[in-house]
Order: C-alpha cells, then structure tokens, then sequence
C-alpha cells in the first residue's frame, strides 16, 4: 500500500455558505432575516427558552422524581403518564409546576444569550 506524497488541505466552510438540495433562494425557515437587530434575535430565543422550559417542565419534574426516588424495577411508578397523574392526584395540581418561576427567570437571559451566539 503506497502513501500518497501530496499535502491534505482543509477548507473551513461557514454554515451560510452551504446550500441545500431543494435550495431555491428561500431563506432557512428557522432563521431571521439579515436586517433584524440584536434585540430581535435575544428576543426570539428567550420566548423561545422560556416556552421550551415551560412545556417540559412537568415532565422534568415527574422523570426526576422517578429516577431519584424508585431506583428499582419494582418502583411506584409504571410510567411518566401514570405518575403525572399520580402526583397531581395526590398532591395536588400545581405540584408538576413548583419550582417553574426560578427555571423561567434563567432561561429566558441563558437563551437570549444562546441564541445571539448561534
């Protein structure tokens, strides 16, 4: 087997310069147009931290309480929908949301700053 003498040459190439196979000048659906300020941008990602973070909590919520609490196969509970309604039975309704206010208040500056990153 005989090496190859020539050099290997790397080219860096920027996301914004690949195109797609169906690419027919439409921008990328999750992007924002070139135009729009910093603020925009900042903006769209902490709702959009901030949404992510609310919609997943309580599942969060009930995985953690399943992991930390029943580590053996024999556990309390048989699945993530069955001990959701488990504990709002138990313990009320809001109990899948409690400790939602402090996720909400870091992730919307966490991802506003993520998001002017990308």
């Amino acid at each position: 087997m005989e090496l190859s003498s020539e050099p290997v040459v790397a080219a860096a190439l920027d996301m914004s310069q690949m195109k797609s196979k169906d690419d027919d000048g439409d921008a990328d659906y999750e992007s924002l147009p070139p135009h729009v300020s910093v603020a925009t941008h900042m903006t769209a990602g902490a709702v959009a931290g901030i949404l992510e973070h609310t919609v997943m909590y309580p599942v969060d919520s009930v995985k953690t309480r399943m992991q930390s609490l029943q580590p053996d196969p024999n556990a309390q509970y048989k699945g993530v929908y069955e001990a959701l309604k488990r504990i709002i039975r138990t313990e009320g309704i809001f109990r899948p949301l409690r400790g939602l206010n402090i996720t909400m208040l870091g992730a919307g500056p966490a991802h506003a700053l993520y998001f002017r990153l990308l």
